[in-house]
């Protein structure tokens, strides 16, 4: 049985060199889309590379086919960036998929279109800092979870430092990712991003073209700096960049302020981005942090954001719920801090550092759970302890 697909059709030559390190992310409609990405050498002779796939489990032994769309990897100009984007897809399903010449056959699973039963994915930043083990015992254990998705708070590969950028990095982290991340061995986990200073040559205050490689790996074709995914009518993600390829303030805060505005009966609203406002380990003052707070937390108070994922700092921390920059039991929750796989920093323990609530020296992620009555996180170490839980009821309105 074929399923309609409904998606622009590329025909751009590629190498027929199939490069082995799968990826999946989302940029449209999580119940009924899938990216696949993969990277591929040139050769003399180039030819079509397609995906094939079809509903897991299903007695017709006929595939669907895709063409891929195929687009320079900016940081390594001998390779290509291949991705199909699968449209159409029926919501909490699995499908298998294959790409040409190699047999193997992978899955993946397309986001519910509703909350009947309580739905988990995993948060997390700063993924690959120097020592690949730590990335490694991170991936495994968050694996073991079983996420619908992994939202990544940038400095993913760590590949920039100032303006140099090192394709080998990138090379690297996606074959770890891909052969770590995977639920029974071969259905793979989706990935959604955003941009960290260590992704972006300059660091901060830079432009569109100085994330080029993060676009091309995490953002084609839309390519936008910040976006938006909707999972049915319970879940809104908000990925931001926190200053690094586009400013805080100006055209996002504007688009910011209204796709909240658009969300107010989501039972669940979320934000994902890089720098913090209440830091654990940086100061209040800290140039980039005191921006992002001047900016973002005065919409997501008006808004009623539930939770903000924050990264940059190498640590653990819970805030407290604050609005006005002030501890209030109606008020946001910003949980952090980008701790994945890198050597974990000491939190502060000044007095004005009293909106944190938990701190830790740890490595860490976040399992989110989400349901029609709760929304709720463990703080999970590569270990397996769990080292904070927090859990919000939901009110009937």
């Amino acid at each position: 049985m074929f399923y309609r697909l409904f998606a622009l059709f590329s025909l751009i030559f590629c190498s027929n060199l199939y490069g082995g390190d799968i990826w999946l992310t989302w940029q449209n409609d999580p119940t009924s889309t899938m990216v696949i990405s993969w990277l591929s050498s040139k050769e003399t002779k180039p030819a079509h590379l397609f995906v094939s796939y079809r509903k897991y489990g299903s007695e017709d032994d006929s595939w669907s086919k895709f063409l891929s769309t195929i687009i320079p990897f900016p940081a390594d100009e001998d390779k290509f960036i291949c991705y199909a984007e699968l449209l159409g897809l029926e919501a909490d399903t699995e499908y298998e998929f294959r790409i040409k010449n190699n047999e193997e056959i992978y899955r993946f699973k397309t986001a519910p279109n509703t909350i009947d039963k309580p739905i988990s994915f995993i948060v997390g930043g700063d993924t690959l800092e120097d020592n690949t083990s730590l990335f490694k015992v991170t991936n495994k254990r968050a694996a073991k979870y079983e996420p619908l998705f992994v939202a990544i708070g940038g400095d993913i590969a760590y590949a920039v430092t100032n303006t140099k950028e090192d394709p080998r990095r990138w090379q690297k982290w996606l074959e770890i990712w891909f052969e770590t991340m995977r639920i029974d061995s071969n259905r793979l986990i989706p990935i959604v991003a955003v941009p960290g200073n260590h992704d972006v040559r300059g660091g901060f205050d830079r432009a569109h073209k100085d994330a080029e490689t993060f676009y091309a790996l995490f953002r084609s074709p839309t390519r936008r700096e910040y976006t938006v995914l909707r999972f049915g009518t319970y879940l809104s993600l908000y990925l931001l960049d926190s200053g690094h390829a586009i400013p805080v303030n100006g055209v996002q805060k504007v688009w910011l302020q209204e796709e909240l505005k658009k969300d107010a009966l989501m039972l669940h609203r979320m934000a994902v981005y890089h720098v913090p406002a209440y830091p654990s380990v940086s100061t209040l003052d800290q140039k980039y942090c005191a921006r992002v707070r001047k900016h973002w937390p005065p919409i997501f108070d008006k808004y009623d954001l539930h939770f903000a994922f924050e990264n940059h700092d190498h640590a653990y921390k819970r805030t407290h719920p604050l609005r006005n920059n002030k501890v209030n039991s109606k008020g946001v929750v910003y949980i952090g801090d980008g701790s994945w796989g890198t050597n974990p920093r000491l939190p502060i323990q000044a007095p004005n550092a009293q909106y944190l609530a938990e701190t830790r020296s740890e490595q860490q992620f976040c399992y989110v759970t989400i349901s029609k009555k709760k929304r709720s996180i463990e703080v999970v170490t590569p270990d397996g302890r769990v080292l904070d839980k927090y859990s919000q009821t939901i009110k009937k309105k």
